[in-house]
């Protein structure tokens, strides 16, 4: 069977279309692959920026809590020098000295 011109355009005109449309896949699959490597590049850089949030937040968390100890035993300090200075007053009033409790009060109310 001899082919005749047509038959031979058709199938070169076939071939054209096949092989654009594998250039065409060739090209997307590339744009995908070179976005993917992009997100692939951005969640390395999170997943970096995470554990760096992490590291500081378990420092600052841990250094809060350093705080509040200190703060509670700030609090009992000051609990035992109002008590203190509530006992002085009252052995400076046995004495017959000043009543201090108002100013006392004051102080120790702020």
């Amino acid at each position: 069977m001899k082919r005749d011109s047509t038959m031979l355009e058709h199938e070169d005109a076939f071939m054209t279309k096949q092989t654009d449309m594998i250039d065409r896949l060739d090209k997307s699959l590339k744009e995908i692959s070179d976005k993917n490597t992009q997100l692939m590049d951005q969640l390395a850089d999170v997943s970096s920026k995470y554990e760096i949030i992490s590291v500081q937040y378990k420092t600052i968390n841990e250094q809060n809590k350093k705080i509040m100890t200190e703060n509670q035993e700030l609090r009992m300090q000051v609990g035992l020098l109002n008590d203190l200075v509530k006992r002085l007053n009252t052995d400076l009033l046995a004495m017959g000295g000043h009543d201090y409790s108002d100013k006392i009060e004051e102080i120790s109310s702020t």
